[in-house]
């Protein structure tokens, strides 16, 4: 036999294969033909896109153009992602890719600048491909012309689908390695926050920026709104963040108190370095490590961890209007929703009440606001409980405050007695000058100790008169007391008052913060 024992035609034409007619067999298996192609959907995508100017899609396109034009496929549509991941890793979804599906149909080949830009996922790359090859569609994909119809095109097409996903796995194995490192020793990583700006060996402060980050904790800890906060920059033209070499910030009025809070409660303001990972069974973003960072913080950790209690407190409600001018709007609650209260000043009232947004409790607010002004001063007067209000859960905190304590009581019961002795006026002077110079700088670094993680405005009450101090604070300073030291809950009246007197039992005010019972506080006098 000098030849094969049947004719294949050419494949580009084949519609079946013929056997021959003495063999008395007839095969009718068919070969698809391989679909002429009437015109291109091209399809540009991009990762990261940190100019904003989808610069590199615009490349991809302007190369596939060339390709069609050269090819002579006119050009049905042109399907971007910009700045949108195509791997296991990404968490967004993708709207062209999404649309594929509607415009591929038999006669149309898919262009793309390179395989990787279609998909970097192996289960995904296998259902696009799968549904191509039904209906005929072929990809021009790094310059080359792949059927999908064809095993040869197929399996080099799969190697290109493993080796893209194969490079996100090892880039982003070699990505964690390094964050871990980092998070590790404390060095700074990422985009660099507004109020610094990079140095030869780093971060260092921005002497424009940082007094605004500085400013904005001090104020909203003092009882500023979000809101409020932000309108008054823009109004003062302060310099706004932005994000990105060279570009613009978009100015405090755009950022709004959102992005402000989402500012502010970055602990990296604190000198304090965060790792996070993507949980995959909650969706979020979890906290994995923490550490001390390698720059100089903006403000103290006790700062960022009041400021993190009081903006992410489950109860805050938002606060109404720009300055807040009575003392428990917004702090007091509501026993039955838990909502803040709202100062109200209704005619039907006949007199200012706090009211529950949902009308389901009221209170005369002159009345309330006396009776929570008496509940702060007989706080105070209890120093367990002042103490833990001013010096925190910290235990080298209290220890510090206590040492000064009991130093400032030394130095006192010395002088008492150097004052009742039977010694010259001037013996006197230089010896009590002389306990002051041994006594005084210890009591000083020990009271520095106790104020790291202490508020400032609560640490006005540890000397003096807790009435007049209370009395010479501002709304805002007053407003912060109650936060930090009380729970006010406005409570659901049961029987009615005829005489719609103001009731204090029907106004719950708790202590919010409390020393173990096993701390040595207890025992002191």
């Amino acid at each position: 036999m000098t030849g094969p024992p049947y004719s294949v035609k050419p494949y580009a034409k084949v519609t079946h294969i013929e056997l021959p007619c003495d063999q008395g067999i007839r095969n009718d298996w068919k070969v698809p033909a391989m679909a002429s192609i009437d015109g291109a959907v091209i399809y540009c995508r991009v990762s990261s896109d940190q100019s904003g100017r989808a610069r590199s899609v615009s490349e991809q396109e302007a190369d596939c153009r060339r390709t069609c034009e050269a090819e002579g496929w006119p050009v049905i549509d042109v399907v971007v992602d910009n700045d949108i991941g195509a791997s296991r890793y990404s968490q967004g979804t993708r709207p062209g890719f999404l649309r594929l599906r509607a415009l591929l149909q038999r006669g149309v080949v898919l262009v793309s600048w390179e395989s990787s830009r279609i998909t970097r996922k192996l289960g995904e790359f296998a259902e696009l491909r799968d549904f191509c090859a039904d209906l005929g569609v072929q990809w021009f994909v790094g310059g080359r012309l792949y059927d999908l119809n064809e095993p040869n095109d197929n399996y080099m097409l799969g190697i290109a689908a493993q080796n893209a996903e194969l490079e996100v796995a090892l880039s982003r194995k070699r990505i964690m390695r390094a964050k871990d490192r980092t998070a590790a020793t404390g060095t700074h990583n990422g985009w660099m926050p507004f109020g610094y700006v990079r140095g030869p060996d780093g971060w260092t402060v921005d002497p424009e920026a940082a007094p605004i980050v500085q400013e904005a904790v001090r104020r909203l800890l003092a009882g500023d709104s979000l809101r409020s906060l932000a309108k008054e920059f823009a109004e003062r033209g302060v310099p706004a963040p932005s994000r990105g070499v060279g570009r613009q910030g978009s100015g405090w009025a755009k950022i709004g108190g959102k992005g402000l809070r989402s500012m502010v409660l970055s602990p990296t303001y604190a000198g304090i370095h965060v790792r996070r990972r993507h949980d995959k069974q909650s969706g979020e973003r979890v906290e994995i490590s923490r550490t001390q960072g390698d720059w100089e913080p903006l403000i103290t950790e006790g700062e960022h961890t009041r400021l993190v209690a009081m903006l992410t407190d489950p109860s805050r409600s938002r606060t109404w209007g720009s300055q807040v001018t009575h003392l428990l709007s917004g702090i007091a609650i509501c026993e039955v929703c838990g909502k803040g209260v709202k100062h109200s000043n209704m005619k039907s009232d006949l007199r200012p009440r706090y009211r529950c947004p949902d009308s389901h409790v009221k209170r005369a607010a002159d009345e309330l606001d006396r009776h929570v002004e008496s509940a702060v001063v007989e706080f105070f007067s209890d120093h367990v409980r002042a103490a833990a209000a001013m010096y925190g859960d910290d235990q080298a905190a209290r220890e510090a405050a206590e040492l000064a304590r009991e130093l400032r009581q030394q130095l006192d019961a010395e002088i008492l007695e150097l004052t009742n002795a039977n010694i010259s006026a001037s013996t006197r002077a230089r010896m009590a000058e002389q306990m002051e110079q041994s006594l005084l700088p210890k009591i000083e670094a020990a009271e520095a100790k106790a104020r790291q993680v202490g508020n400032p405005v609560l640490q006005k009450f540890a000397n003096g008169n807790t009435k007049e101090i209370w009395e010479s604070l501002s709304i805002l300073d007053k407003r912060e007391v109650v936060r930090e030291c009380l729970k006010v809950t406005i409570l659901k009246v049961r029987v009615r008052n005829p005489r719609r007197a103001f009731d204090p039992d029907t106004v719950e005010i708790s202590a919010k913060k409390t020393i173990p019972i096993d701390s040595d506080w207890w025992t002191k006098e």
